[in-house]
């Protein structure tokens, strides 16, 4: 590995890492409100922010997937294009409904990281880079299982 792309696999690190840290703070700031200075006020717009922030990433994520479909063709495209695009707009569609977003950002990220694992396999997307979402991954939907585990208890209970 030359020194250039080792210095851009740290980079490529630092700041997936950096992604995960506002879904973290946004969990912790719901989960525990009584710790910050202006919970009350801040509450009211953590839960939009944590979504605006998941429509984002998960954007973004999809903008990886739609970047390799115009440079590669070993995956089909048409099929990583509509999929890409199935993403990014179900997360949008996610905000008109705050009832179901943990969800639905759940189910993003989730697809996400199986269109990834698939890339990897077709030697599309590197092993340590897969083995890193992954790890981001996890931080991820953990700090959205309490809302998930809230609208399941809605939905039952």
């Amino acid at each position: 590995m030359t020194h250039n792309a080792s210095q851009n696999r740290l980079l490529i690190c630092c700041l997936m890492y950096a992604g995960a840290i506002p879904f973290v703070l946004f969990t912790f700031f719901l989960l525990e409100p009584h710790l910050w200075p202006f919970s009350s006020y801040l509450q009211v717009y953590a839960i939009g922010y944590f979504g605006y922030y998941s429509v984002v990433i998960l954007s973004f994520l999809a903008g990886i997937h739609w970047g390799l479909a115009l440079i590669d063709s070993r995956f089909p495209q048409r099929t990583l294009l509509l999929l890409s695009n199935a993403v990014a707009l179900m997360a949008w569609v996610a905000m008109a409904f705050p009832a179901k977003q943990s969800s639905l950002f759940l189910l993003g990220f989730i697809v996400q990281l199986i269109v990834d694992f698939v890339l990897m396999r077709r030697e599309l997307l590197p092993r340590w880079y897969f083995n890193l979402r992954t790890q981001v991954t996890v931080v991820v939907i953990l700090c959205l299982l309490p809302g998930f585990i809230d609208t399941i208890k809605s939905a039952f209970f």
